[in-house]
Protein backbone atom coordinates (compact mmCIF):
# COMPACT_ATOMS: atom_id res chain seq x y z
CA UNK A 1 0.00 0.00 0.00
CA UNK A 2 1.12 3.28 -0.89
CA UNK A 3 1.42 5.77 1.89
CA UNK A 4 0.20 9.69 1.07
CA UNK A 5 3.25 11.25 -0.37
CA UNK A 6 4.02 8.34 -2.63
CA UNK A 7 0.33 9.07 -3.85
CA UNK A 8 1.52 12.15 -4.40
CA UNK A 9 4.61 11.38 -6.50
CA UNK A 10 3.07 9.27 -8.47
CA UNK A 11 0.34 12.14 -9.85
CA UNK A 12 3.20 14.29 -10.26
CA UNK A 13 5.45 11.50 -11.99
CA UNK A 14 2.44 10.91 -14.14
CA UNK A 15 1.63 14.81 -14.96
CA UNK A 16 4.77 15.37 -16.28
CA UNK A 17 5.06 12.37 -18.48
CA UNK A 18 1.45 12.49 -19.94
CA UNK A 19 2.08 15.56 -22.09
CA UNK A 20 5.32 13.93 -23.93
CA UNK A 21 3.37 10.86 -24.29
CA UNK A 22 0.64 12.89 -26.14
CA UNK A 23 3.33 14.33 -28.20
CA UNK A 24 4.92 10.96 -29.14
CA UNK A 25 1.37 9.33 -30.19
CA UNK A 26 0.44 12.35 -32.25
CA UNK A 27 3.68 12.32 -33.96
CA UNK A 28 3.46 8.75 -34.74
CA UNK A 29 0.00 9.81 -36.19
CA UNK A 30 1.17 12.45 -38.73
CA UNK A 31 4.12 10.55 -39.57
CA UNK A 32 1.42 8.11 -40.57
CA UNK A 33 -0.31 10.55 -42.31
CA UNK A 34 2.41 12.07 -44.40
CA UNK A 35 3.71 8.20 -44.68
CA UNK A 36 0.32 8.04 -46.53
CA UNK A 37 0.25 11.11 -48.69
CA UNK A 38 3.84 9.76 -49.99
CA UNK A 39 2.61 6.66 -51.19
CA UNK A 40 -1.30 8.15 -52.40
CA UNK A 41 1.39 10.98 -54.96
CA UNK A 42 3.51 7.53 -55.62
CA UNK A 43 0.82 5.71 -56.31
CA UNK A 44 -0.62 8.30 -58.86
CA UNK A 45 2.84 8.59 -60.19
CA UNK A 46 2.84 5.20 -61.30
CA UNK A 47 -0.55 4.92 -62.87
CA UNK A 48 -0.24 8.33 -64.66
CA UNK A 49 3.33 6.80 -66.43
CA UNK A 50 1.87 3.64 -67.30
CA UNK A 51 -1.19 5.37 -69.21
CA UNK A 52 1.45 7.66 -70.43
CA UNK A 53 3.38 5.13 -71.90
CA UNK A 54 0.38 3.54 -73.59
CA UNK A 55 -1.68 6.91 -74.93
CA UNK A 56 1.35 8.58 -76.42
CA UNK A 57 1.81 12.90 -76.38
CA UNK A 58 -1.61 13.44 -77.42
CA UNK A 59 -2.84 11.99 -73.85
CA UNK A 60 -0.07 13.71 -71.82
CA UNK A 61 -2.15 16.88 -70.56
CA UNK A 62 -5.40 15.12 -69.88
CA UNK A 63 -3.52 12.73 -67.99
CA UNK A 64 -1.86 15.54 -65.69
CA UNK A 65 -5.41 17.01 -65.56
CA UNK A 66 -7.22 13.51 -64.20
CA UNK A 67 -4.41 12.71 -61.27
CA UNK A 68 -4.37 16.89 -60.68
CA UNK A 69 -7.82 16.17 -59.54
CA UNK A 70 -7.71 13.14 -57.43
CA UNK A 71 -7.81 13.52 -53.75
CA UNK A 72 -4.80 12.80 -51.39
CA UNK A 73 -5.21 10.00 -48.45
CA UNK A 74 -4.65 12.58 -45.42
CA UNK A 75 -4.76 15.77 -46.85
CA UNK A 76 -1.40 17.09 -44.89
CA UNK A 77 0.41 18.58 -48.21
CA UNK A 78 -1.22 20.38 -50.77
CA UNK A 79 -2.79 18.97 -54.03
CA UNK A 80 -5.14 19.84 -56.74
CA UNK A 81 -6.11 22.52 -59.01
CA UNK A 82 -5.77 24.87 -56.44
CA UNK A 83 -2.81 24.22 -55.51
CA UNK A 84 -1.65 23.73 -58.69
CA UNK A 85 -2.62 27.26 -59.38
CA UNK A 86 -0.74 28.76 -57.01
CA UNK A 87 2.26 26.58 -57.63
CA UNK A 88 2.39 24.07 -55.01
CA UNK A 89 1.95 21.13 -56.53
CA UNK A 90 3.02 19.90 -60.02
CA UNK A 91 2.50 17.14 -62.41
CA UNK A 92 4.61 16.57 -65.30
CA UNK A 93 4.60 13.97 -67.90
CA UNK A 94 7.22 14.23 -70.51
CA UNK A 95 9.05 11.77 -73.09
CA UNK A 96 12.81 11.10 -73.01
CA UNK A 97 13.89 9.70 -76.04
CA UNK A 98 17.45 10.32 -75.70
CA UNK A 99 20.67 7.90 -76.69
CA UNK A 100 20.31 6.17 -73.82
CA UNK A 101 16.83 5.27 -74.39
CA UNK A 102 16.72 1.98 -76.65
CA UNK A 103 14.40 2.03 -80.02
CA UNK A 104 12.16 4.65 -81.17
CA UNK A 105 10.40 4.42 -78.04
CA UNK A 106 11.98 6.26 -75.65
CA UNK A 107 10.81 5.97 -71.57
CA UNK A 108 8.22 8.34 -70.07
CA UNK A 109 8.79 10.68 -67.27
CA UNK A 110 6.46 11.60 -64.79
CA UNK A 111 7.39 14.23 -61.93
CA UNK A 112 5.07 15.35 -58.96
CA UNK A 113 5.65 18.00 -56.66
CA UNK A 114 3.83 18.99 -53.54
CA UNK A 115 4.61 20.82 -50.47
CA UNK A 116 2.81 20.67 -46.91
CA UNK A 117 -0.35 22.58 -46.72
CA UNK A 118 0.19 25.53 -44.72
CA UNK A 119 -2.77 26.65 -44.71
CA UNK A 120 -4.04 24.52 -41.75
CA UNK A 121 -2.41 24.79 -38.27
CA UNK A 122 -1.45 21.25 -37.36
CA UNK A 123 1.07 19.41 -36.48
CA UNK A 124 2.96 19.23 -39.84
CA UNK A 125 3.26 22.96 -40.04
CA UNK A 126 4.37 23.43 -36.71
CA UNK A 127 7.08 21.06 -37.12
CA UNK A 128 8.42 22.75 -40.67
CA UNK A 129 8.56 26.10 -38.97
CA UNK A 130 10.40 24.51 -36.09
CA UNK A 131 12.77 23.05 -38.29
CA UNK A 132 13.37 25.95 -41.15
CA UNK A 133 13.74 28.41 -37.84
CA UNK A 134 15.88 26.55 -35.31
CA UNK A 135 17.64 24.22 -37.41
CA UNK A 136 18.36 26.16 -40.22
CA UNK A 137 16.81 24.06 -43.06
CA UNK A 138 15.47 24.88 -46.24
CA UNK A 139 11.81 26.18 -46.92
CA UNK A 140 11.77 23.12 -48.74
CA UNK A 141 12.59 20.65 -46.18
CA UNK A 142 9.33 18.28 -45.90
CA UNK A 143 8.24 18.88 -50.10
CA UNK A 144 7.45 15.75 -51.57
CA UNK A 145 9.25 15.05 -54.87
CA UNK A 146 7.96 11.41 -56.77
CA UNK A 147 9.83 11.36 -60.09
CA UNK A 148 8.58 8.07 -62.27
CA UNK A 149 9.93 6.28 -65.55
CA UNK A 150 8.38 3.84 -67.60
CA UNK A 151 9.17 2.50 -70.95
CA UNK A 152 7.10 3.76 -73.41
CA UNK A 153 5.04 1.43 -75.33
CA UNK A 154 4.10 4.24 -77.88
CA UNK A 155 6.59 5.08 -80.55
CA UNK A 156 7.48 8.79 -79.62
CA UNK A 157 9.42 9.38 -82.58
CA UNK A 158 6.72 9.33 -84.67
CA UNK A 159 5.55 12.26 -83.00
CA UNK A 160 8.19 13.74 -82.65
CA UNK A 161 8.81 13.51 -86.22
CA UNK A 162 5.32 15.28 -87.21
Amino acid sequence: MLRRSQRGQSMLEFGIVIPFFFVFIMGIAYFGAAISDYIALNNMARSCAREASIGGLSTYRQLENHYLAQNLTAGLYEWGPQAYSKGLAKIYVQPDISEATTGNHGNVVVKLHSEIDMSQENAATIFKRLLIRWAGASPKVLDLDVTYTMYSEYDLSQEKKS
